[in-house]
């Protein structure tokens, strides 16, 4: 599916309401009309890239909407980064605009060096490398969140947990920037959903307990998920301390020889659970201020605003089931 781009340079005019027709759009259509579910802005706002259902990742110059580079984990220059054996469910980039993460509905979660175009010069044929990937998730990866303040990567799964990745292990822009890493070296630490959970067998939580979305809160404290069994959970990151890009907890790496994710841990950094939506709550937002939180489940039609007191301790609705159906956003 084709996205729509305004040119930098036009002015939308002030009127009640804007018709797209008023003023001529740039159509960037490339993923052969497969739909697009990833989309991420470079800093600069020169480049945008594309993941789609076609596996592939494509950059785009935003000022002209002309196709520019394929993503590759060939070391022929391409136009398009290839490298995902799975539709690709969504794109983020760093703070650095050096690293654009991927994910994919196989559980992959791919790290590319972007500096090519969005640092240096950009080169006629740049080559866009696969600086690390990661296949902990061991079902579709719903979606990504970057944390810049702690410069972390969140990757909401099907299965169950929420997982976080160094990025600066692998940010080309650091000095001691390492390549071709695993979740082994990356991994962070894992929120789990309930249930016990076995890397690489065949135990898992039960799909209700899917996370469908996640966000943090604006000082990087806290991140909240929404899961298809209809709860909003609350969580504590665990504070982060760097030593050359290696990533020390206080709390320790669920990550014992036996690859079995204990859920003690988790409970330990859960802070309060938000029971109500019947319903898979596939939208969680925090406010500006970080004290208000707002869910939304369209499976059930239903939203709800929350104020929040300090650390989570208690979450007392202030809108509880705004209707957002079939009218929702036509005023």
């Amino acid at each position: 599916s084709p996205l729509l781009f305004l040119p930098p340079t036009v002015e939308i005019p002030r009127t009640d309401r804007f018709q797209p027709s008023d003023q001529p759009l740039i159509t960037l259509a490339g993923h052969s009309n497969s739909p697009i579910y990833g989309l991420a802005i470079d800093s600069t706002q020169r480049f945008a890239f594309t993941g789609a259902d076609d596996h592939l990742i494509k950059v785009w110059d935003i000022a002209t909407g002309c196709l520019l580079y394929l993503l590759s984990l060939s070391l022929t220059p391409s136009q398009t980064i290839r490298g995902h054996r799975g539709k690709i469910t969504d794109l983020v980039i760093n703070a650095n605009n050096s690293v654009l993460m991927s994910a994919s509905e196989d559980g992959w979660i791919f790290f590319w060096d972007i500096t090519p175009i969005t640092v240096a010069a950009q080169p006629a044929f740049p080559r866009f490398r696969c600086v690390g990937c990661c296949c902990l998730h061991k079902g579709f990866v719903c979606q990504l969140k970057y944390d810049a303040v702690n410069d972390l990567l969140f990757s909401a799964g099907d299965d169950g947990l929420v997982c976080t990745w160094n990025v600066a292990l692998v940010d080309p822009m650091k000095p001691h920037a390492r390549q071709n890493l695993g979740e082994e070296e990356l991994l962070v630490f894992a929120l789990q959903h309930g249930g016990s959970f076995r890397f690489g067998g065949n135990s898992g939580t039960s799909p209700a307990n899917s996370v469908l979305f996640c966000d943090l809160s604006p000082d990087g404290r806290f991140i909240a998920t929404g899961a298809k069994d209809g709860t909003v959970r609350i969580w504590r990151i665990p504070f982060i301390v760097r030593n050359d890009m290696q990533v020390t907890r206080r709390v320790r790496r669920p990550l014992p020889p036996s690859r079995l994710v204990d859920s003690h841990e988790s409970a330990s950094l859960l802070l309060q659970t938000l029971s109500a939506h019947s319903k898979g709550v596939d939208t969680v937002l925090f406010s500006h201020s970080g004290d208000q939180l707002i869910t939304a489940s369209e499976a059930e039609g239903n939203a709800c605003v929350w104020s929040c007191s300090a650390n989570f301790a208690v979450c007392t609705p202030i809108v509880l089931h705004c209707d957002i159906s079939a009218d929702f956003g036509s005023g």
